[in-house]
């Protein structure tokens, strides 16, 4: 039996971050944004825009639908990337901390 744990040789400056990672993560961040940025806050603009930009019509329900939909999606997609990203750092902290505490002890 090993008693080797899998974190006791891993550093962290050394952990796996790909080009397309990266790539993802800020997309995941600047998607949203940038929604929320052009979303109009009148739902009658945005039925303006869909009709504009794609020839179908909608109507003031169903704007007003779409326009709180993707408010909340947007928000709640920004929410989870934040938390997604606190969680990371708390755990990479404390890994860094375990793995200099054993190197100094």
């Amino acid at each position: 039996m090993n008693s080797h744990c899998c974190c006791q040789s891993m550093r962290v400056d050394s952990l796996p971050t790909s080009r397309g990672s990266r790539i993802r993560e800020l997309l995941g961040i600047v998607v949203p944004s940038t929604i929320l940025a052009v979303l109009p806050k009148c739902p009658m603009c945005l039925a303006a825009y869909a009709a504009f930009g794609t020839g179908i019509t909608i109507s003031h329900a169903s704007a007003q639908m779409v326009l709180g939909m993707l408010t909340v999606l947007c928000i709640g997609w920004l929410a989870c990337r934040a938390t997604k990203s606190v969680l990371k750092r708390l755990h990479y902290q404390t890994l860094f901390h375990s793995v200099t505490s054993r190197t100094h002890s």
